[in-house]
Protein backbone atom coordinates (compact mmCIF):
# COMPACT_ATOMS: atom_id res chain seq x y z
CA UNK A 1 0.00 0.00 0.00
CA UNK A 2 3.15 2.30 0.80
CA UNK A 3 3.99 2.29 -2.67
CA UNK A 4 1.04 2.80 -4.05
CA UNK A 5 0.35 6.01 -2.12
CA UNK A 6 3.45 7.29 -2.96
CA UNK A 7 2.63 6.88 -6.32
CA UNK A 8 -0.45 8.29 -5.75
CA UNK A 9 0.70 11.23 -4.52
CA UNK A 10 2.40 12.49 -7.42
CA UNK A 11 0.00 12.35 -10.29
CA UNK A 12 -2.41 14.25 -7.70
CA UNK A 13 0.00 16.85 -7.06
CA UNK A 14 0.45 17.86 -10.89
CA UNK A 15 -3.36 17.99 -11.32
CA UNK A 16 -3.76 19.69 -8.18
CA UNK A 17 -0.88 22.04 -8.74
CA UNK A 18 -2.44 22.53 -12.23
CA UNK A 19 -5.73 23.59 -10.99
CA UNK A 20 -4.49 25.81 -8.06
CA UNK A 21 -2.11 28.01 -10.55
CA UNK A 22 -4.84 28.17 -13.26
CA UNK A 23 -7.51 28.94 -10.83
CA UNK A 24 -5.24 31.57 -8.54
CA UNK A 25 -3.62 33.03 -11.50
CA UNK A 26 -7.27 33.86 -14.08
CA UNK A 27 -8.25 37.03 -15.44
CA UNK A 28 -9.08 37.72 -19.40
CA UNK A 29 -5.40 39.19 -19.66
CA UNK A 30 -3.18 36.52 -18.69
CA UNK A 31 -5.45 33.96 -20.58
CA UNK A 32 -2.88 33.57 -23.60
CA UNK A 33 0.14 33.06 -20.69
CA UNK A 34 -1.83 30.50 -19.00
CA UNK A 35 -3.04 28.92 -22.37
CA UNK A 36 1.08 28.16 -22.80
CA UNK A 37 1.59 27.36 -19.23
CA UNK A 38 -1.24 24.24 -19.62
CA UNK A 39 0.03 23.14 -22.98
CA UNK A 40 3.74 22.90 -22.05
CA UNK A 41 2.42 21.45 -18.95
CA UNK A 42 0.62 19.02 -20.50
CA UNK A 43 2.87 18.13 -22.88
CA UNK A 44 5.63 17.54 -20.23
CA UNK A 45 3.16 15.09 -18.29
CA UNK A 46 2.30 13.20 -22.00
CA UNK A 47 5.55 12.92 -23.50
CA UNK A 48 7.28 11.70 -19.86
CA UNK A 49 4.38 9.25 -19.13
CA UNK A 50 4.54 8.06 -22.93
CA UNK A 51 8.13 7.77 -23.07
CA UNK A 52 8.34 5.22 -20.02
CA UNK A 53 4.84 3.51 -20.42
CA UNK A 54 6.11 2.13 -23.94
CA UNK A 55 9.46 1.24 -22.64
CA UNK A 56 7.66 -0.90 -20.38
CA UNK A 57 4.76 -2.19 -21.76
CA UNK A 58 4.08 -5.47 -23.86
CA UNK A 59 0.10 -4.43 -25.35
CA UNK A 60 -0.92 -7.45 -27.27
CA UNK A 61 -3.28 -7.33 -30.27
CA UNK A 62 -6.23 -8.42 -27.79
CA UNK A 63 -5.37 -5.16 -25.39
CA UNK A 64 -5.40 -2.77 -28.47
CA UNK A 65 -8.71 -4.56 -29.42
CA UNK A 66 -10.56 -4.13 -25.84
CA UNK A 67 -9.33 -0.61 -25.47
CA UNK A 68 -10.57 0.55 -29.09
CA UNK A 69 -14.16 -1.07 -28.08
CA UNK A 70 -14.23 0.17 -24.72
CA UNK A 71 -13.07 3.68 -25.98
CA UNK A 72 -16.09 3.85 -28.35
CA UNK A 73 -18.25 3.11 -25.59
CA UNK A 74 -16.78 5.67 -23.42
CA UNK A 75 -17.49 8.26 -26.00
CA UNK A 76 -21.12 7.58 -26.02
CA UNK A 77 -20.69 9.76 -22.15
CA UNK A 78 -21.54 12.89 -24.91
CA UNK A 79 -24.93 11.63 -24.79
CA UNK A 80 -25.96 10.05 -21.43
CA UNK A 81 -26.79 13.89 -19.50
CA UNK A 82 -29.78 13.79 -21.78
CA UNK A 83 -31.19 11.10 -19.90
CA UNK A 84 -32.01 13.69 -17.07
CA UNK A 85 -33.74 17.26 -17.35
CA UNK A 86 -31.97 19.94 -18.52
CA UNK A 87 -32.60 22.27 -15.48
CA UNK A 88 -30.92 19.53 -13.37
CA UNK A 89 -27.10 20.52 -14.54
CA UNK A 90 -28.11 24.76 -14.12
CA UNK A 91 -28.83 24.24 -10.06
CA UNK A 92 -26.11 24.65 -7.79
CA UNK A 93 -24.66 21.46 -5.82
CA UNK A 94 -27.22 19.61 -7.94
CA UNK A 95 -25.77 20.14 -11.05
CA UNK A 96 -22.76 18.66 -9.43
CA UNK A 97 -24.41 15.04 -8.71
CA UNK A 98 -26.12 14.80 -11.93
CA UNK A 99 -22.39 15.41 -13.96
CA UNK A 100 -21.03 12.84 -11.37
CA UNK A 101 -23.29 10.47 -11.50
CA UNK A 102 -24.92 10.65 -15.30
CA UNK A 103 -20.76 10.83 -16.70
CA UNK A 104 -17.97 10.07 -14.32
CA UNK A 105 -19.40 6.84 -12.19
CA UNK A 106 -20.38 4.89 -15.43
CA UNK A 107 -17.47 5.92 -17.22
CA UNK A 108 -15.46 5.03 -14.44
CA UNK A 109 -16.90 1.38 -14.57
CA UNK A 110 -15.84 1.34 -18.24
CA UNK A 111 -12.06 2.68 -17.53
CA UNK A 112 -12.52 0.27 -14.24
CA UNK A 113 -13.46 -2.92 -16.68
CA UNK A 114 -10.44 -1.60 -19.31
CA UNK A 115 -7.78 -1.57 -16.23
CA UNK A 116 -9.41 -5.15 -14.89
CA UNK A 117 -8.78 -6.75 -18.49
CA UNK A 118 -5.23 -4.87 -18.69
CA UNK A 119 -3.31 -2.60 -17.09
CA UNK A 120 -0.57 -2.19 -19.15
CA UNK A 121 1.32 0.67 -19.31
CA UNK A 122 0.04 3.69 -22.02
CA UNK A 123 -3.08 1.46 -22.18
CA UNK A 124 -4.45 4.52 -20.40
CA UNK A 125 -3.01 6.93 -22.67
CA UNK A 126 -4.36 5.04 -25.36
CA UNK A 127 -7.89 4.42 -24.06
CA UNK A 128 -8.11 8.34 -23.38
CA UNK A 129 -6.87 9.26 -26.83
CA UNK A 130 -8.91 7.44 -29.10
CA UNK A 131 -12.25 8.95 -26.87
CA UNK A 132 -10.61 12.06 -27.68
CA UNK A 133 -10.56 11.47 -31.47
CA UNK A 134 -13.85 10.27 -31.50
CA UNK A 135 -15.19 13.65 -29.10
CA UNK A 136 -13.40 15.46 -31.97
CA UNK A 137 -14.74 13.94 -34.71
CA UNK A 138 -18.70 14.65 -33.15
CA UNK A 139 -17.50 18.43 -31.69
CA UNK A 140 -14.67 19.40 -32.95
CA UNK A 141 -12.69 21.63 -30.56
CA UNK A 142 -9.09 22.13 -31.12
CA UNK A 143 -8.18 23.72 -28.05
CA UNK A 144 -9.10 20.69 -26.06
CA UNK A 145 -7.04 18.33 -28.09
CA UNK A 146 -3.98 18.00 -25.63
CA UNK A 147 -6.75 17.49 -22.67
CA UNK A 148 -7.63 13.75 -23.22
CA UNK A 149 -3.92 11.96 -23.51
CA UNK A 150 -3.19 14.31 -20.46
CA UNK A 151 -6.24 12.54 -18.60
CA UNK A 152 -4.73 9.11 -19.51
CA UNK A 153 -1.10 10.31 -18.79
CA UNK A 154 -1.69 11.05 -15.22
CA UNK A 155 -3.24 7.53 -14.72
CA UNK A 156 -0.70 5.62 -16.64
CA UNK A 157 2.24 8.04 -14.66
CA UNK A 158 -0.06 6.37 -11.74
CA UNK A 159 -0.05 2.53 -12.90
CA UNK A 160 3.76 2.65 -13.88
CA UNK A 161 5.24 4.57 -10.53
CA UNK A 162 3.20 1.58 -8.56
CA UNK A 163 3.96 -1.54 -10.47
CA UNK A 164 0.29 -2.68 -10.46
CA UNK A 165 -0.05 -3.74 -7.15
CA UNK A 166 -3.46 -4.87 -7.44
CA UNK A 167 -4.71 -4.74 -4.34
CA UNK A 168 -7.80 -2.90 -3.10
CA UNK A 169 -6.04 0.24 -2.19
CA UNK A 170 -4.56 0.20 -5.65
CA UNK A 171 -7.54 0.03 -7.91
CA UNK A 172 -9.38 3.02 -5.36
CA UNK A 173 -6.60 5.30 -5.28
CA UNK A 174 -5.98 4.68 -9.60
CA UNK A 175 -10.06 5.18 -9.49
CA UNK A 176 -9.70 8.59 -7.35
CA UNK A 177 -7.07 9.39 -9.33
CA UNK A 178 -9.85 9.47 -12.41
CA UNK A 179 -12.65 11.13 -10.62
CA UNK A 180 -9.92 13.86 -9.43
CA UNK A 181 -8.26 14.73 -12.24
CA UNK A 182 -11.04 14.18 -14.50
CA UNK A 183 -12.81 17.11 -12.94
CA UNK A 184 -9.61 19.45 -12.57
CA UNK A 185 -8.06 19.20 -15.72
CA UNK A 186 -11.76 19.44 -17.65
CA UNK A 187 -12.06 22.89 -15.16
CA UNK A 188 -8.38 24.21 -16.16
CA UNK A 189 -10.40 24.04 -19.92
CA UNK A 190 -13.30 25.41 -18.59
CA UNK A 191 -11.54 28.02 -17.08
CA UNK A 192 -8.92 29.21 -19.54
CA UNK A 193 -11.64 28.74 -22.37
CA UNK A 194 -14.59 29.46 -21.64
CA UNK A 195 -13.90 31.81 -18.71
CA UNK A 196 -16.01 29.32 -16.62
CA UNK A 197 -14.09 30.43 -12.89
CA UNK A 198 -15.26 29.48 -9.82
CA UNK A 199 -13.17 29.47 -6.27
CA UNK A 200 -10.64 27.46 -5.71
CA UNK A 201 -12.49 25.32 -2.54
CA UNK A 202 -15.31 24.70 -4.84
CA UNK A 203 -13.60 23.26 -7.45
CA UNK A 204 -10.85 21.34 -5.33
CA UNK A 205 -14.14 20.26 -3.40
CA UNK A 206 -15.66 19.02 -6.20
CA UNK A 207 -12.73 17.52 -7.29
CA UNK A 208 -12.50 15.68 -4.23
CA UNK A 209 -15.91 14.29 -3.92
CA UNK A 210 -15.99 12.77 -7.37
CA UNK A 211 -13.24 11.14 -6.94
CA UNK A 212 -14.14 9.66 -4.19
CA UNK A 213 -17.86 8.12 -6.81
CA UNK A 214 -15.54 7.26 -9.26
CA UNK A 215 -12.91 5.07 -6.75
CA UNK A 216 -15.77 3.17 -6.23
CA UNK A 217 -17.28 2.93 -10.03
CA UNK A 218 -13.91 1.90 -11.15
CA UNK A 219 -13.14 -1.12 -8.50
CA UNK A 220 -16.80 -2.53 -9.42
CA UNK A 221 -15.76 -2.20 -13.11
CA UNK A 222 -11.88 -3.95 -12.54
CA UNK A 223 -13.76 -6.76 -10.97
CA UNK A 224 -15.90 -6.82 -14.17
CA UNK A 225 -12.57 -6.55 -16.59
CA UNK A 226 -10.72 -9.12 -14.22
CA UNK A 227 -13.49 -11.73 -14.25
CA UNK A 228 -13.48 -11.09 -18.07
CA UNK A 229 -9.80 -11.62 -18.35
CA UNK A 230 -9.97 -14.91 -16.27
CA UNK A 231 -12.43 -16.11 -18.78
CA UNK A 232 -10.13 -15.44 -21.70
CA UNK A 233 -7.11 -16.86 -20.37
Amino acid sequence: MRKSFIAFLIPLSISTSLLVIITESYSPRNVPLLMILNLVSNSLVIAFSAYYSLKLSDISTLDYAITALLAALFSTELFWGMALPAPLFLIPGISFISVSLTSYLPKSIIYGTLIGFSSKPFISTLFFTIWGMVSEILFFNPAWIPYYPMWGALLDLYIILSDNEYSKYWVFFLGFLFGFSGWSLTKVYMIIFWGNWHPLFLSLMASFLNGLITGLGLMTGFKIGFKARSLSL
